[in-house]
């Protein structure tokens, strides 16, 4: 069985239109509006219809887009966080540059199978699996001929598909069901029936318009002809009038003239009249709302300001795709990892959100330099955002406090680090000892010049004592010395010297030399 779906799948065409797979035959439990449904408007609603509305366009284009494009990976948990597995089996079908098949891409896959999701609410795919359970392919299923039912013989829930004019039936795990909101607790409920009146005002408001101008812009009316007046003359103006207004012939843009009592009465609403334009921007309002959108992204002035753009993409993060990204996971950590890493919970599949902020290169810059001085990333990590080759030890992280490698603090960088070079240290102590010397020589002559102006050190040593005990406490170099032990080596060097200036001078480098030992 699973190599005839391979072999239908393969050969299926996906993009044949609505109308042409309804013609291809369908049973029950299909979706009724395969071929469309009425709406009040009077126009028929299919999915080509409503894809051929502007806003729901750009609305499918954009969501489906954006969600192809953000990096789905699978992880390996590890202590302190998670690393990505591109040795993993499931990597290289849902990966973004990967193949989810061998004929189609992963983006495509993924892309596809929102466009379903956003027009139908609910999108489906195969798991394509190998003989041991691995998958090996992912393959995009129609959701207008997809949809839940039971097995006659067991009565089990399985997934019944049509494919290349014939029914299948497969197993819920192999397949991936990505639903909108659903009401009957099995599937999305389908948004081309929920919506089937908004979408068919809008396409009759369009086909108004159309016809508005195909008519050169001219009104049908009645045309009043006097009594008992020739049927052939009635039939020739109202030819002309038809061909006027119909814009079929050279007699557009040309004045008629009416005689002999023929007069024109319009009798149809003009569109300004019709609020034509009020009814553009209601349906373009209805479909932003219809898919979670601010209508600023559609060019209408919306009540919501932002203050910059990032807050513009986080809310469009968390109205718009959010939800759909958790489901695709989900759907995705269910059915494609194994028994064993599952209930292991050693692997996950994730998406890379951050991917979809990074879009301008300021943005990207400040988050590079940022995260390489907070330590969160390395400067290799941050160049390969660039496509940027790294470099020879580029695959270090830093911290902040002078960016000291990671794991190792700022002492441990500049303080606990052993000298490489003991000469160098020696030569660095001996100049500061010499400059400690001559500082504390030339302040030693001020104290004595200062002491001998006020008093003889015979009669007054108090005096002597407290002038030389107030200028060592000066902010000075000399602060670093304790103060007190050079005093009291200065009173016996005094009492040594019997006022001997020049001896005391002299003996006071020996004393700081021995100090700084």
């Amino acid at each position: 069985m699973t190599a005839g779906v391979y072999d239908a799948l393969s050969c299926f065409d996906i993009y044949h239109s609505t109308e042409q797979r309804s013609a291809a035959g369908g049973g029950a439990g299909w979706d009724v509006f395969a071929t469309g449904d009425t709406s009040d408007a009077g126009e028929t609603v299919t999915a080509t219809k409503a894809l051929g509305y502007a806003p729901v366009y750009q609305a499918v284009s954009r969501i489906s887009g954006d969600v192809a494009k953000l990096p789905l990976g699978i992880y390996k948990r590890v202590k302190g966080g998670k690393e990505l597995q591109r040795n993993h089996a499931v990597f290289p079908i849902i990966q973004l540059m990967g193949r989810a098949n061998p004929s189609v891409s992963a983006f495509k896959f993924w892309r596809r199978l929102m466009a379903q999701a956003l027009l139908w609410n609910n999108g489906w795919a195969w798991i394509e699996r190998s003989a041991s359970g691995r998958p090996i392919g992912l393959y995009n299923l129609l959701s207008d001929r997809t949809g839940y039912g039971r097995d006659k013989k067991t009565g089990q829930l399985c997934v019944h598909t049509e494919v290349g004019g014939k029914l299948w039936q497969l197993l819920p795990d192999d397949v991936i069901h990505v639903e909108g909101v659903s009401i009957d607790c099995e599937a999305g409920e389908s948004i081309l029936r929920l919506f089937r009146h908004d979408f068919g005002l809008a396409l009759a408001a369009r086909k108004f318009k159309s016809k508005f101008f195909k008519g050169n812009a001219n009104l049908g009316g009645i045309l009043m002809v006097p009594p008992g007046s020739n049927p052939d003359n009635v039939r020739k103006v109202r030819n002309k009038l038809d061909a006027k207004m119909s814009g079929e012939s050279n007699e557009s843009f040309k004045t008629l003239v009416l005689r002999d009592g023929y007069k024109w009465l319009g009798t149809q609403v003009d569109p300004q009249k019709a609020s034509v334009s009020s009814i553009d921007e209601d349906g373009i309002r209805s479909v932003a709302q219809m898919y979670n959108l601010d209508p600023s992204l559609f060019g209408l002035k919306s009540s919501v300001s932002y203050n910059s753009r990032e807050m513009a993409k986080q809310d469009y993060h968390e109205s718009a795709l959010s939800p759909w990204l958790v489901g695709i996971k989900s759907e995705c950590q269910l059915k494609l990892l194994s028994d064993a890493e599952r209930e292991a919970d050693t692997h996950l599949i994730d998406y890379n959100i951050n991917a979809m902020q990074w879009t301008d290169a300021k943005t990207r810059a400040e988050i590079a330099s940022k995260g390489i001085q907070s330590g969160r990333y390395s400067p290799n990590e941050t160049r390969s955002w660039e496509n940027m080759n790294a470099y020879d030890g580029g695959d270090v992280w830093y911290q902040p406090l002078h960016l000291a490698t990671v794991g190792k603090s700022a002492d441990d960088e500049y303080e606990g680090e052993p000298d490489e070079d003991p000469e160098t240290d020696d030569t660095e102590r001996s100049l500061h000892r010499t400059l400690m010397v001559e500082t504390l020589t030339r302040m030693h002559g001020r104290l004595h010049g200062q002491a001998r102006k006020h008093a003889d050190y015979a009669s007054n040593m108090a005096a002597n004592r407290s002038i030389c005990e107030s200028m060592l406490s000066t902010p000075a170099a000399i602060a670093r010395v304790n103060v007190a032990s050079v005093l009291d080596a200065y009173d016996t060097w005094m009492r040594d010297a019997d006022d001997n200036w020049d001896a005391v001078r002299v003996s006071i480098p020996k004393f700081v030399e021995a100090l700084l030992k």
